[in-house]
């Protein structure tokens, strides 16, 4: 069986972030007090940012890198 991240190869959704709301998620993730699922989820979104300040990553680079 080959792993998830070797099956899932379709981008649907692009994110974009304003400054503001990056600084929101970085924020979240500094400070560590919320739920586990809501920091991951935070971190998704800032490794997917395709803005200029964003880190434009893949879907399947994210996979690879959270599920380890």
């Amino acid at each position: 069986m080959s792993p998830l991240w070797a099956e899932i190869s379709v981008e649907r959704n692009v994110v974009r972030l304003s400054a503001d709301q990056r600084e929101q998620l970085e924020t979240l993730i500094r400070k560590g007090k919320s739920p586990a699922q809501r920091l991951l989820k935070a971190r998704i979104l800032l490794k997917a940012d395709v803005s200029e300040a964003g880190e434009k990553w893949s879907d399947s680079r994210i996979i690879k890198a959270l599920a380890s």
